[in-house]
């Protein structure tokens, strides 16, 4: 009796001794899964002569990736412009997005963001909420999305005789980017963010992007940037046109 109890336990023992390897194994490619992703992006345009004009936009974006359960995206950008020594461009943003389940077909998350722009009179505008987003496709060379968020809103002005103004908005957002050629990408991101009871005020964005990638971790972009504040505060524009060409580096 005591051999075939023996034989059974040397034969356990030796498989949860082979099996000890594997799991770390498995823990180990686990880890290495785990992934930060880091794109710093910059553009700068000037002139000299008759009028001496300066811009500078500036941006990095910081992901935290853990495979099949959450993606957190951290994104601040700041613009800058002068006009013959006269500031006429400042303003800075940040947001933070964590998507659950990012490679499944449908992904609720969260969002926040905060603004800043002097130039529009605009003293701090936050948008916090949560929504879904919808993957129609996801290929090697193609992904396109479309994601439908509820936020809340709060704007101050920098004009004293305006009050602050808190809304609930509605957000829809679509995303497309396609590889045309090995190193070649386009994009596009668009938004629309009306208050949820008002269509005709709201917010809306769309920018698109061109990428050559030079070397593995560098490249050149252009991309034309629209926005647009259907009301906007006095003596501020409604529409604005953004045209760059920089640099992108991912670390």
């Amino acid at each position: 009796m005591r051999k075939p109890f023996r034989a059974v336990t040397k034969a356990a023992c030796a498989l949860a001794l082979a099996a000890v390897p594997g799991a770390l194994a498995a823990q180990a490619t686990e880890e290495e899964t785990d992934l930060w992703g880091v794109l710093l992006d910059a553009t700068y345009s000037g002139s000299a002569g008759n009028q001496t004009l300066s811009f500078f936009d500036g941006g990095a974006r910081v992901t935290r990736l853990e495979p099949g359960v959450v993606e957190i995206e951290f994104n601040t950008r700041g613009r800058s412009g002068s006009d013959d020594g006269e500031r006429v461009a400042e303003s800075y943003m940040a947001s933070l997005k964590a998507d659950a389940f990012p490679e499944a077909r449908v992904s609720p998350f969260l969002f926040g963001s905060a603004e800043r722009d002097r130039f529009k009179q605009l003293d701090l505008r936050t948008n916090a909420g949560g929504g879904a987003k919808y993957t129609f496709l996801r290929e090697e060379d193609s992904e396109v999305s479309l994601s439908l968020a509820v936020l809340h809103s709060r704007e101050d002005l920098r004009i004293d005789s305006i009050p602050t103004t808190t809304d609930g908005r509605l957000s829809l957002r679509f995303k497309g980017a396609h590889q045309l050629r090995e190193g070649v990408r386009v994009e596009n991101v668009s938004f629309y963010e009306p208050v949820w009871d008002t269509l005709d005020d709201y917010l809306a964005q769309s920018e698109n992007i061109l990428a050559v990638q030079i070397f593995s971790m560098l490249a050149v972009t252009a991309s034309y940037v629209y926005q647009r504040d259907s009301t906007p505060p006095p003596d501020v524009e409604s529409d604005d046109h953004h045209v760059k060409i920089g640099i992108q580096l991912q670390l």
